[in-house]
């Protein structure tokens, strides 16, 4: 092997791990959801995303933590 050049087995690791990660993410935002839907707002942990929630709502607490999310996935 070349030094940097990628092998198909690698490839296919970054590839999986990428799917682990957006399956991952997926299920945060669901259990947060479910949590914020019970409780309410004070419970996610994040300052930020409290506010928004408290602000905006759910329907854009779930927007921005996609977009956010999605790119660091990206990066």
């Amino acid at each position: 092997m070349e030094h940097g050049r990628r092998t198909v087995g690698h490839a296919l690791m970054v590839r999986r791990m990428v799917w682990i990660a957006i399956a991952l993410i997926l299920a945060d935002l669901a259990t947060t959801l479910v949590a914020v839907r019970h409780v309410g707002a004070g419970v996610e942990a994040n300052v930020l995303f409290r506010g928004l929630i408290a602000r905006h709502g759910m329907a854009t607490f779930a927007v921005t933590y996609l977009a956010v999310t999605g790119m660091l996935v990206l990066l």
